[in-house]
């Protein structure tokens, strides 16, 4: 089960780094093929914020998953803390955009299972 939560957390946090690095650098979109179009409802007027945001979820990430490695002994607090993040960004996301898609529906899902795997993991439940 940790190698899968280190996976996980592997992907989570270096997509969301490279993608929210881009983000920041190119703040129209366009690089990574985004509309500025998906910003109406929200109150940001370019990508930088929303960019930021996201790189500070794949920080989180990756800051676990180096923890997982090193057997850190409370390597699962941050774990717990990146599931919390990732599903936290991808529902304000989906909230704040107003629409729902797979990419959604996959960090999300990715989110809750780093969630359910670090809980697990810390021994609080056995499945």
């Amino acid at each position: 089960m940790k190698v899968i939560l280190l996976i996980l957390l592997c992907f989570v946090g270096i997509t969301a780094i490279v993608c929210g690095s881009v983000m920041m650098m190119n703040p129209d979109g366009r690089l990574l093929q985004l509309s500025r179009d998906l910003l109406k409802p929200t109150p940001f007027k370019g990508f930088f914020i929303p960019g930021l945001a996201l790189l500070l979820v794949g920080t989180t990430n990756a800051i676990a998953a180096a923890l997982v490695v090193s057997k850190r002994i409370k390597w699962y607090r941050w774990s717990l803390a990146a599931g919390a993040i990732t599903a936290g960004w991808i529902i304000a996301q989906m909230i704040l955009i107003q629409t729902v898609n797979g990419m959604q529906v996959l960090y999300l899902s990715a989110g809750l299972f780093i969630l359910l795997l670090s809980w697990q993991l810390k021994g609080k439940w056995v499945v």
